[in-house]
């Protein structure tokens, strides 16, 4: 049972609820109610219990603060995260989107003179302990709807939290008498914006060379001598694509690029790959399209996620002991289906199952499977057996009995077929004797 203390701190609230109901749900509300009082509690149980009634009712502002803030800080992830899940390749835009997404963050409780008097490479030694570099914790971001929230509970609910306050309920995470709730709110928000600043700066690499200079490879770029300069040193990242004989053509092809107007034309949605298929098409620039390729071939899509997802559809409860060559066949196919953008039925559809001709390398393949997996099996259990006879000191015998080769079906359905068509074939007709 809850205290009288506690009772009178939330009777017009309660009443308020149950003035909003209908007799039925009173009825059933008063039946849980003495069925409650008639359950005994334990100590977790009554404190679960008052955890529950303390964010429902006595902190029920603070959690809509917390909910406003989330939702309008969190959104500005969200075009970051966006960009990377397309399945096209977009390396030339990393950096860039890395380098706009922590400016942004950092503004919400760093000085913006500060933030924008700094290069990328400058940002990762940041200090954001230092009250020089940091906004007021009354200027910090938080948002508008949060703001509201937190100036309404200045104002009209001041009276009402600091009666609240008088009761014996501790203020989670208030250290100091005398702190209102916005003070804190607003304390904490700035230490969540430190903590997760600096490992913003630790863990993203705007730093990166590779990555600055990949943005070259956007054909928005070119034309200045910055692209020309990161290009031409991009090579050395790729240091076997090209011979050292190579590099003074690719340097040379580097900036005929920027100044050439022969170039496909650049719309407003436009993939990378495809634009630069086109110029490697037309075979002006060799080498350096064999860096460009090098380059594309930077992981950057959801791909892997969405493997694993195909393995929750492939491995589950009955068959979860598959090889990995298996899943690998499994996925191989998968994946060539989605590249030639058909179902398994619509790429083997024949019209006329008797008389359309069917792939032959195909067939082969399916009847030759399984004896091709049966040698890889026994060449590996050969393999094993060498290693444990290293092991132990043992020479192992190389001398195998020969095995029978083996007779498929379909060979002794035609052997039995050509026997029967002889015997048939050696034995004169009989006639017929008539029946007396």
């Amino acid at each position: 049972m809850m205290s009288s203390t506690f009772q009178g701190a939330y009777k017009e609230i309660v009443d308020g609820l149950m003035a909003s109901c209908t007799q039925r749900s009173k009825k059933a509300l008063t039946q849980i109610h003495k069925k409650f009082l008639l359950k005994g509690l334990t100590k977790e149980g009554k404190d679960r219990k008052r955890r529950i009634v303390e964010r429902l009712f006595y902190q029920r502002e603070k959690t809509d603060v917390y909910l406003t803030f989330y939702q309008e800080t969190l959104p500005m992830f969200k075009s970051f995260v966006l960009v990377f899940q397309k399945s096209e390749p977009m390396v030339h835009t990393l950096h860039d989107e890395l380098v706009e997404l922590a400016e942004t963050f950092l503004a919400c409780f760093v000085k913006r003179k500060k933030v924008k008097s700094l290069k990328s490479s400058e940002l990762k030694k940041l200090n954001l302990q230092d009250p020089e570099n940091l906004r007021s914790v009354e200027e910090i971001y938080v948002g508008t709807r949060t703001q509201e929230y937190l100036s309404k509970m200045e104002t009209k609910l001041a009276p009402m939290m600091d009666a609240l306050a008088s009761l014996p309920i501790a203020l989670p995470g208030a250290e100091t008498t005398g702190v209102t709730f916005p003070q804190q709110f607003r304390r904490q928000a700035l230490e969540a914006y430190q903590a997760a600043g600096q490992m913003m700066l630790d863990k993203f690499p705007i730093s990166n060379s590779l990555l600055r200079r990949l943005s070259a490879l956007d054909p928005r770029a070119l034309g200045n001598d910055n692209a020309c300069k990161a290009l031409q040193r991009l090579k050395g990242y790729f240091p076997t694509v090209l011979e050292k004989s190579d590099h003074g053509a690719y340097d040379a092809e580097c900036s005929k690029i920027n100044v050439t107007n022969d170039l496909p034309s650049v719309g407003d949605s436009f993939r990378l790959d495809h634009w630069w298929n086109e110029v490697i098409r037309k075979g002006q620039f060799p080498q350096l399209c064999k860096v460009v390729k090098a380059a594309l071939s930077i992981f950057t899509g959801p791909k892997v996620e969405s493997s694993f997802s195909a393995m929750n559809d492939i491995v589950d409860k009955k068959s979860n002991r598959l090889n990995v060559e298996t899943y690998q066949a499994y996925q191989e196919v998968r994946y060539r289906l989605k590249a030639k953008k058909m179902t398994a039925l619509q790429l083997y559809h024949r019209e006329d199952k008797l008389h359309t001709p069917v792939n032959r390398s195909e067939c082969f393949y399916l009847q030759t499977s399984y004896g091709r997996y049966s040698r890889k099996l026994q060449k590996r259990q050969e393999k094993k057996a060498e290693r444990s006879a290293k092991e132990l000191g043992i020479t192992a015998s190389t001398t195998a009995k020969p095995k029978q080769k083996k007779v498929s079906i379909h060979d002794v359905a035609k052997q039995v077929k050509r026997k029967i068509q002889k015997h048939a074939s050696s034995k004169p007709p009989q006639k017929r004797q008539r029946k007396k």
